[in-house]
């Protein structure tokens, strides 16, 4: 049979051209002599193959940003396939099979990009520099020295403690479609008799709503906007959903802060929480995650030696800060090098684990395993009863969907979990706003 690919193989970049030119196999199935070709050196198929892999995870030197979103191949390239800029072609492609343009996984202008010295990482790390997802994710043991390297510095001189507003608040996250949710979570607060303050906190114009905001100050909450709290006071490396969290804890102004996501709510008043006497010595309690999250942390990248506790999930903690302060300040500066540290864990998870594996304080986690129910995990307090409702699976949609986890028809069938009566009685209200 012919080549499939009739372009010139000594220009044309396809992957039929490659593999002609790389592999006798190829030649001989294509209707060549099988001969090796003048100034080229055979290389067999798994050789190539692993070549290919290693080009597309690690990027090139000349290889610039990112140009679309969404690839623009129309030749069966497959997934991961976006253009991007070149210091050599001007564009090119990771891997695919457009031949209309250059492709690292085929180019013999490759150059690996070179690893970064532990005091470089250091560098960049303390830095506004944001490492790619593509750069990030390319681990190596300097990573990790130089990750630990600025926690042992951060340790030697931990932030002081601001002065306290007060004691007890929920703090909570607002911002585009998490408002309605955001709105729910806060009406059940009041609606069970919570009393404190109620901080609501959001990254910028972009996530501003006048009229959610509106309505929240109806229920005495305070919205915060993260981005010019950062301005003004606590600058950050990286603020964004995640990061905004333990941020939006740190910096409340509040000593025993409650910390809930916007499709969490309670079933009974979260006063209770503070009566627990674990707490109140360890200055903490965190609730954990499914069983299968295990694997997600990496101690060996983390570098840090895994304690007993079960992997565990932030969309509710409570934290002393007098008690946990230094835990607190480690985990926010892991989460400061999230565009390291978040390939290590699922988000913001493991900074909060792996930060109280690390200075081996004691931390009171109630269960192994939590309970599922519908769409939601359900927690319970130091009594053994439920507390926490977080539906993660069945959010509060407002006007606005596209969440980043699955959703089970947009949080509004009825489940029977506790204090769904009153869930259901302010998404009908929080439904009526949107609109």
């Amino acid at each position: 049979m012919n080549k499939p690919c009739q372009n010139n193989e000594d220009f044309c970049s396809c992957h039929i051209c490659f593999l002609y030119k790389h592999n006798q196999k190829y030649r001989k199935l294509w209707g060549g002599t099988g001969d090796a070709i003048p100034g080229k050196k055979d290389v067999s198929s798994s050789k190539i193959v692993k070549e290919m892999v290693k080009r597309a995870t690690k990027p090139c030197v000349h290889l610039g940003e990112k140009l679309e979103l969404v690839s623009s191949c129309k030749v069966g390239c497959g997934g991961g396939t976006e253009k991007y800029r070149c210091s050599i072609f001007g564009e090119c492609r990771k891997i695919g099979l457009d031949s209309s343009i250059q492709n690292c996984s085929r180019c013999n202008k490759y150059e690996p990009t070179p690893e970064l010295s532990v005091d470089q990482y250091v560098e960049k790390l303390n830095s506004k520099i944001i490492f790619r997802p593509e750069d990030g994710s390319q681990w190596s043991q300097n990573q990790t020295i130089a990750v630990n390297k600025i926690i042992r510095k951060l340790r030697e001189n931990l932030p002081e403690k601001p002065k306290w507003r007060g004691d007890k608040a929920i703090i909570t996250t607002g911002g585009g479609k998490y408002w309605a949710g955001t709105f729910v979570q806060c009406c059940i607060s009041r609606e069970l008799g919570w009393d404190h303050p109620i901080q609501a906190w959001y990254l910028g114009e972009k996530e501003y709503s006048e009229k959610w905001i509106s309505e929240l100050k109806k229920l005495d909450v305070e919205c915060v906007d993260a981005k010019l709290f950062q301005i003004s006071d606590a600058k950050y490396r990286i603020l964004n959903g995640f990061e905004v969290k333990l941020y939006a804890v740190a910096n409340s102004r509040f000593s025993c802060p409650i910390w809930m996501d916007s499709d969490c709510y309670t079933s009974r008043n979260p006063i209770i929480a503070y009566q627990c006497q674990e707490y109140q010595k360890n200055g903490s309690i965190h609730y954990p995650d499914l069983a299968n999250a295990e694997s997600w942390t990496k101690w060996e990248k983390w570098g840090v030696s895994p304690d007993n506790s079960p992997p565990i999930e932030t969309g509710q903690f409570i934290y002393d800060l007098d008690k946990c302060w230094e835990e607190v300040q480690i985990a926010l500066k892991y989460n400061e090098m999230s565009d390291l540290t978040y390939h290590w864990d699922y988000g913001d998870k493991g900074p909060a684990r792996v930060a109280w594996a690390l200075t081996k304080k004691p931390r009171t986690i109630y269960r192994k395993v939590p309970e599922w129910k519908g769409p939601a995990f359900i927690h319970i307090a130091f009594d053994e009863k439920p507390l926490f409702i977080h539906r993660c699976r069945g959010k509060v949609s407002g006007d606005q969907n596209g969440f980043y986890t699955p959703q089970h028809k947009d949080g509004q069938d009825y489940h029977d979990i506790p204090g769904e009566e009153l869930y259901q009685k302010f998404l009908a209200k929080a439904k009526s706003i949107a609109k």
